[in-house]
């Protein structure tokens, strides 16, 4: 399969919004309110011939499945409803055609389900944000990013994983530092945070307990943040570095393009320089000959030549760089 091209799904967005004003002007007419064939008519433009532009128009010209037509299919059942509720003899028709799209709509997500998850059992990595990463459906990445997060939270605490010291690899920790200080401070403002937001919004239940589950969710965050630093430690391998900074960042280095390995005495600045542990002080500035591609959360990647790093025993990494 190929991907689909922006300027394709442009001009059928016009003229899908071309379509549908076009079939709310004839619900207006005097032609339609008669009945007949033409609320029939509007019916099929919406669930038939705009899912079928679409196929003809941006799925076929990609080589994409036929199945990813139905969140159009979908999105005509749902105009046709707004726009055929005062013709009571479309009942059932519309029935039919939600019932369809329903239908269509999961086999869609099964598929898509599916397919991620064999994409999840091929990966090579045992890094669960690594896994989620090498996703191909970028909404599938952005609910696996979040399930992360769920899972370092509340499944992390009861995981031990010793740190791996052998021949072929060496891991190394980065939770000292003033990371756990730093997070408790963060959950302790939003607690208090969360309690005055939800006694100032009482008037509004609402909003009070939206405002709470917000808050409760970023207690949560910091929880995993915490958890994930622990579980993504620094892989040092034979030919390869793996920089992993909790649920944020990890670049993976060739040590062969490593140019220079430095004690800074002050962060430099740049729109290509990674700091990993922004909460203290960095101990360690790597320079790398070629950029390399850090990946963040969401899908957020950024080019960095430098990174600084801050480690629980840097003497020891110093030490197991080859030279």
């Amino acid at each position: 399969m190929t991907a689909i091209r922006t300027s394709r799904l442009h001009v059928f967005a016009g003229l899908a919004g071309l379509l549908l004003c076009v079939e709310w002007a004839i619900t207006r007419t005097a032609v339609f309110q008669r009945g007949g064939i033409v609320p029939a008519a509007v019916l099929f433009d919406l669930v038939v011939c705009l899912p079928v532009v679409f196929g003809l128009l941006v799925l076929r010209p990609a080589k994409r499945s036929a199945i990813e037509v139905a969140p159009v299919v979908a999105v005509g059942a749902m105009a046709a409803t707004l726009l055929l509720a005062s013709r009571p003899e479309m009942g059932w028709p519309l029935r039919v055609a939600g019932g369809a799209s329903e239908a269509l709509v999961l086999a869609y997500l099964v598929r898509r389900l599916a397919k991620a998850g064999g994409q999840l059992r091929g990966a090579q990595s045992d890094d669960l944000l690594m896994r989620i990463a090498a996703l191909t459906d970028p909404v599938l990445r952005i609910a696996g990013a979040e399930a992360a997060v769920l899972y370092y939270a509340f499944v992390g605490p009861r995981v031990k994983r010793p740190l791996r010291n052998d021949a072929v690899v060496r891991e190394f920790s980065y939770t000292d530092g003033g990371l756990v200080g730093l997070l408790l401070a963060l959950g302790l403002l939003a607690v208090m945070e969360g309690i005055v937001a939800h006694l100032l919004l009482a008037s509004s239940p609402r909003a009070a307990w939206l405002s709470t589950a917000v808050h409760a969710y970023g207690i949560v965050w910091l929880v995993a943040a915490y958890q994930a630093a622990r579980l993504r430690p620094l892989v040092l391998g034979e030919r390869r570095l793996l920089l992993r900074t909790s649920l944020v960042w990890t670049v993976d280095i060739p040590l062969a393009s490593l140019a220079k390995v430095e004690t800074p005495a002050e962060l430099p600045r740049g729109s290509d320089v990674l700091n990993t542990a922004p909460w203290t002080q960095a101990q360690i500035l790597l320079t790398l000959k070629s950029a390399s591609v850090a990946q963040g959360p969401f899908g957020l990647t950024k080019k960095v030549t430098r990174v600084a790093l801050y480690l629980d025993d840097p003497a020891a990494f110093l030490e197991s760089l080859p030279r």
